[in-house]
């Protein structure tokens, strides 16, 4: 079969050979491969109409479409995977719309590896056309086998093509995936937005805090102050202490004395009770006749005989002594002991004396017999009346409480009820008389026909204050029993009620208008019993005193006004003297205040609630601090100043420091502190610009008054305090005053380190540069310049500023900011760079500064002050050039610093020049360059407001709303303006 069919391929193949070259394009010459290398086109059967013919394909036109979906695929994972980034990136949280956008990537990621598998498929299906191809050249047979083959191909291809429009499809879906990442992308973004919000409410939350912060150091630092304060009252105190001990002494020894009488008085009274005599009338013992008085109480009973009694009988209705009455109001102990606590004090122990021979020791003694048992003492019920079920007889002796037998007491009551009196029947009273061998000695004591003698109650008033008795006239006491309710007013002698047999009763004081009425008692009346009461009323007396804490001023003139409750009821209004007394009864709530003395701080008024027997009230009025300065012009050396360096002005220059001040509003800026010891810090230690980038560089001067006083012909005196102290001292404003010399920019003023002062401006000018700042901006004005010099001599007694700080080294044009590590502290015989005093810079020295505020006119001075009022100078100046002699403030009341003499040098007096030049004119003060002609007092005056002049400037300064910043962060916050 193979044989003959290999024979007829061998007869056939040349003639289908041939067949195939002349209807084959190319047929016979087609090669086969078995590799795609160097191989661009690839043989293909194509119909056009009825014509069918091969053509020649290029490779990358098969695989075309494919390439470019998978580029689409490619790009559309990589814009997922993008946005997933930006979507961690934003939020990194985000884990949902990750998610969605993973999933995105993954389907995305799917599509590509699809497309390349179908991209494999089809370069396998070109192989398999060439393969047919090859077969069709090598084996006639076969060609059309390898033509249909070809075919297949093609259809592979268009199943390619399906694939790849399938993939079209999940490149849509990627697409959809693309979307919905950037929707996931702005949720984010969003989120992100919403935590900048958080972010932004979390620093506006730490600003707070750090206001806060501020506050509670201001708070801490007022502290400190209090506590220092504080410590100067304990000192006084303490010596309010060792005077009020002197007086207790004093008091206990008066006390001892008062008590020796008290206890006579006390024996004298327990020794002569108060008794019922043979006439049946009540006897009390008189202390200052020391006999009985027959008082007009009757207490014989209708059915008693005060001659028949038995002992037991009479000593029931014996009236109390007066240990008997401390028993009852809470004593507990002997009468020995009563009698022992009624003694004084005992004083103090004296000092141990010499030891004596010890005697001989005696003989033992024989040990004594112990004695027979006492009976039971009274447990408190003296006057309960139990119920018996049948009457007593000598075997009674207990009866039962609440399931527990109590013993019966003599003179103690029972009750029987007694069927056989009357129709209904009555309780019959037994009384236990007598107990004896164990025996009970019970008599009938009556019954409802029979009246028993009830009790006797004779109250006495008395008050806890000595010489107040008089205080309690009108005083009422209720006495409240069953049968209703009696009202006693007291009026000096003893209040007496009768209340029947074994009844409960209570007395009841009232308070008057300055005693409290003591707690109400409760009694169970007895029979034929007299009860003493002593009421005592209570009261508070209070003594108050003023004293001053330098013990120099007199506080016995001022008036103190003492009120009473919440209605604030006037009790004592006038002069505290040498003290105040009143009495406040018990629980009453008080106040006193005090009135103002000058020179020294007004006392807070003290509360109190009146409880003890006597109060001792001080006010004490503390010395405001002050600085008292005595100039005395008979003495050239400049070191002719008492009183420097103490007091008030110590507090004020702590409080004059270098700030850094932007403007907030017209008239109103907001400062921040620098460090005390170097200027290129804030107070809180982080480093500060002062070149202009965080506003302008200056020194706050705290506000303080001063009084000028006429000592006598040579000497006159300034007195310096934080507070007006009696009316008459003058004001100096806080404000701000120019760290620097001032320089120009765009014809506005500035206080900058690091620029040279702007010199040839005129006065008139560098006027209108401050004031183009704003409101409340200007020059440094004459009364600005004239405290710089009194805070000076305050500080350090002596007018010769160049000896002190220093002359420096610095000219005209030199740079500001030499100072600036100094911070506050002053140069000390500085002889290079600027001179600084309390944070100034170039106080003096360096370039003349124009002073505002001032003009001259032929040599008087007329001064505009800080309240805008206008007034001439307390002096003429002097009419001619010299070295300062004397200045205006000699004369006072205003510090002003206007030569009115010559006569000094460069080493006396003032130590500072004055020019003189007749006209119109300005003043400077400074000096340019390094010289000892210009001090703080140094004045020039011999140019008008339009002169101008390279080796003259100015200074900035600021009067207006000063408020300091919460923070140093929120102080950068603020714009520069």
């Amino acid at each position: 079969m193979n044989r003959e069919f290999d024979a007829l391929v061998a007869q056939l193949g040349p003639l289908v050979l041939e067949w195939l070259v002349a209807n084959s394009t190319a047929a016979g010459e087609i090669e086969a491969v078995r590799s795609l290398d160097n191989v661009k086109a690839l043989a293909a059967y194509r119909r056009v109409g009825g014509t069918e013919k091969t053509v020649e394909v290029p490779l990358n036109l098969l695989t075309r479409p494919i390439d470019d979906i998978v580029a689409i695929c490619e790009r559309a994972a990589a814009s997922v995977v993008d946005g997933l980034a930006g979507v961690d990136a934003a939020v990194g949280g985000a884990i949902e719309a990750a998610g969605a956008a993973n999933l995105a990537a993954k389907a995305a990621n799917e599509a590509v590896a699809t497309i390349l598998a179908l991209k494999e498929d089809t370069l396998a299906a070109t192989a398999e056309a060439r393969a047919g191809a090859k077969e069709a050249r090598d084996e006639a047979a076969l060609a059309r086998t390898a033509t249909e083959e070809s075919k297949a191909a093609t259809g592979k291809a268009d199943e390619a093509t399906a694939k790849a429009n399938d993939a079209e499809a999940l490149r849509a879906r990627a697409e959809t995936g693309r979307v919905d990442a950037e929707k996931a992308r702005v949720t984010a973004e969003n989120s992100r937005t919403a935590e900048e919000k958080k972010r932004a409410t979390a620093e506006t939350g730490r600003v707070d805090a750090e206001k806060e912060r501020v506050k509670a150091e201001s708070a801490r630092a007022t502290a400190e102050q209090e506590r220092a304060a504080e410590e100067g009252r304990r000192a006084e105190a303490e010596t309010a202490r060792d005077n009020a001990e002197k007086k207790r002494a004093a008091d206990t020894a008066e006390r001892l004395e008062d008590a020796d009488v008290a206890t006579a008085e006390a024996r004298e009274v327990a020794e002569h009770p108060t008794k019922i005599g043979p006439d049946h009338y009540v006897y009390v013992w008189n202390r200052a006749t020391h006999v009985y008085d027959k008082t007009d109480i009757y207490t014989k009973g209708e059915g008693l005989d005060y001659n028949t009694m038995t002992e037991q009988e009479k000593a029931r209705i014996k009236g109390k002594s007066a240990y008997e009455v401390a028993v009852e109001e809470g004593f507990e102990g002997t009468v020995e002991e009563w009698l022992a606590s009624l003694e004084g004090k005992r004083g103090e122990k004296g000092s141990t004396g010499d030891r004596g021979l010890q005697g001989e020791r005696g003989e033992k003694g024989e040990t004594g017999e112990v004695g027979a048992q006492g009976d039971p003492g009274a447990a408190g019920r003296d006057f309960e009346v139990p119920t018996l079920a049948v009457a007593p007889g000598e075997n009674t002796l207990t009866y039962t409480v609440v399931g527990s037998p109590a013993p019966f007491h003599i003179g103690q009551l029972a009750r029987v009820w007694d069927a056989e009196k009357g129709e209904a029947g009555e309780y019959v009273f037994w009384q236990l008389f007598d107990l004896a061998g164990g025996k009970a000695l019970w008599k009938l004591a009556g019954s409802g026909d029979i009246e028993l003698p009830g009790e006797t109650v004779i109250i006495s008033l008395a008050a806890n204050q000595a010489d107040s008795a008089g205080h309690l006239i009108g005083a009422v006491v209720k006495v409240i029993h069953r049968d209703g309710e009696e009202t006693l007013t007291w009026q000096g002698q003893p209040l007496t009620v009768q209340i029947p047999t074994m009844v409960d009763y209570r007395v009841e004081g009232r308070d008057t208008a300055l005693f409290a009425a003591p707690e109400a008692m409760e009694f169970i009346a007895g029979v034929g019993y007299v009860r003493m009461l002593t009421l005592t009323w209570l009261a508070e007396r209070v003594t108050i005193t003023a004293t001053t804490s330098d013990g120099e001023g007199d506080a016995t003139g001022q008036t103190v006004t003492v009120t009473e409750g919440d209605a604030a009821t006037m009790r004592y209004q006038g002069a505290v003297g040498t003290g105040v007394t009143l009495l406040f009864r018990y629980g009453a709530n008080y106040r006193v205040s005090c009135g103002d003395l000058p020179l020294y701080s007004t006392p807070e008024s003290q509360s109190f609630t009146a409880g003890d027997q006597s109060r001792a009230v001080s006010v004490l009025y503390q010395r405001v601090p002050h600085t008292c300065l005595v100039f005395d012009k008979s003495i050239a050396d400049p070191a002719n100043i008492e009183g420097a360096g103490d007091g008030a002005i110590v507090d004020i220059l702590a409080k004059m420091r270098r700030c850094l001040v932007k403007k907030t509003a017209e008239g109103e800026v907001s400062i921040a502190w620098l460090d005390n010891a170097d200027s290129t810090r804030y107070a809180d230690g982080t480093t500060a610009v002062l070149t202009g980038g965080e506003g302008d560089v200056m020194v706050y001067k705290p506000a303080f008054w001063y009084k000028y006083e006429s000592v006598d012909a040579n000497r006159f005196a300034y007195d310096i305090a934080e507070q007006d102290l009696d009316g008459m001292y003058i004001h100096s404003p806080a404000s701000l005053i120019g760290a620097y010399k001032s320089n120009s920019v765009s014809s506005k003023l500035y206080s900058r380190s690091g620029v040279v002062p702007s010199g040839s401006i005129s006065q008139a000018n560098n006027i209108n540069y401050a004031k183009a700042r704003g409101a409340g901006y200007n020059i440094i004005d004459f009364e600005q310049h004239s405290m710089i010099a009194l805070l000076l001599y305050a500080k350090y007694g002596k007018r010769n500023s160049q000896a002190i700080l220093g002359t420096g080294g610095v000219s005209y044009d030199a740079a500001n900011g030499s100072t600036n590590s100094l911070g506050n502290a002053d140069t000390v015989g500085a002889t290079a760079g600027h001179a600084s005093f309390a944070g100034i810079e170039g106080v003096h020295g360096g370039i003349y500064e124009w002073v505002g505020g001032v003009t001259i006119e032929n040599g008087v001075w007329t001064i505009t002050n800080p309240d805008g009022t206008i007034r001439g100078g307390n002096a003429p100046a002097w009419a001619a050039s010299g070295w300062i002699g004397e200045i205006a403030a000699a004369l006072g009341p205003w510090f002003d610093v206007i030569p009115t003499a010559t006569g000094g040098s460069q080493t006396t007096r003032y130590t500072d020049y004055y020019e003189y030049s007749a006209g119109t004119r300005v003043p400077c003060r400074s000096f340019h360059g390094s010289s000892t002609a210009g001090g703080v007092s140094c004045a020039y005056a011999n140019f008008d407001s339009s002169f101008s002049n390279t080796y003259y400037a100015s200074r900035l300064a600021f009067r207006g709303v000063i408020v300091e910043a919460e923070s140093v962060q929120a102080f950068k916050a603020l714009p520069v303006l």
